[in-house]
């Protein structure tokens, strides 16, 4: 605790030491250490920013939840972001409406942190806001959206996910894929498959094969296998790694091919 004074001080610091302060605070949790972290909630450095809501995590101020809540209407749009990480992340029940209304916040930073934070809060009140980001919001709002929807049960999410397979972003699919392997739905195998094998771009298809493993059952080793062959070494190592997870036997012969 005798370091928390001169440790504060270099929150004021550049990018490095400033983040190295941060979790160095977060080990040693001494509560005194609250305002300054808070005061980092608005900082223009991003990584800063998040290093600060992980020394502010570890500490668990008892004034923290009401706070966060004063915060979340600030005029600071790099504040509201921090905030709404904090409140989604801890499950703020009275932040619960700020958090579902700053999804559509004017500022697309705040608008994906609340998006990628609304399933904790009430998955119910989650779903539309994601299907509307989803179908109407900016590329990076609507992977975001993708990847919370990996956490919302259901087929009217799995359906927004599969059509999220074509979408017109690459980073879009991508989140998508990895969703679907959180749902583990074997209804999800057939689209997954013709992502893996025509997605023109590769870490979408490397995303759909490591999904389609996760998701297993009868028809996984068939759907991997042609992969183990393909022309490119990083898909067919993911088609490998994921065929030597599933339970079908079948797999053996496509790993057995590749030792040779």
């Amino acid at each position: 605790p005798r370091a928390t004074g001169p440790l504060c001080e270099l929150l004021g610091e550049g990018q490095s030491l400033a983040i190295a302060a941060a979790a160095a605070i977060a080990g040693i949790r001494d509560q005194r250490a609250f305002e300054p972290l808070l005061a980092c909630l608005g900082h223009v450095d991003a990584a800063v920013r998040q290093a600060a809501i992980g020394a502010l995590h570890a500490i668990g101020h008892p004034e923290m939840e009401h706070r966060v809540q004063s915060l979340l209407g600030s005029a600071d749009s790099a504040t509201r972001e921090s905030a709404v990480r904090i409140a989604g992340y801890f499950g703020y029940a009275d932040s619960a409406d700020a958090v579902f209304s700053a999804c559509g916040d004017r500022e697309e930073s705040v608008r994906r942190a609340a998006l990628e934070h609304a399933p904790l809060l009430g998955e119910r009140r989650a779903l539309p806001l994601l299907l509307h980001a989803l179908a109407e919001d900016t590329a990076r709002a609507r992977a975001s959206a993708a990847t919370a929807l990996g956490r919302v049960p259901g087929a009217e999410a799995r359906g927004a996910l599969h059509r999220a397979l074509a979408d017109s972003d690459a980073w879009v699919r991508y989140f998508a894929a990895r969703a679907l392997a959180q749902h583990a739905a074997p209804e999800s195998l057939d689209p997954l498959a013709v992502a893996a094998a025509g997605d023109p771009a590769p870490h979408v298809r490397i995303a759909a094969i490591e999904a389609i493993g996760h998701i297993d059952g009868p028809r996984a080793a068939g759907l991997l296998a042609p992969h183990a062959e393909d022309r490119l070494p990083e898909v067919a190592v993911a088609a490998l790694a994921a065929l030597g997870g599933v339970s079908d036997p079948a797999a053996m012969l496509p790993l057995a091919r590749a030792n040779r």
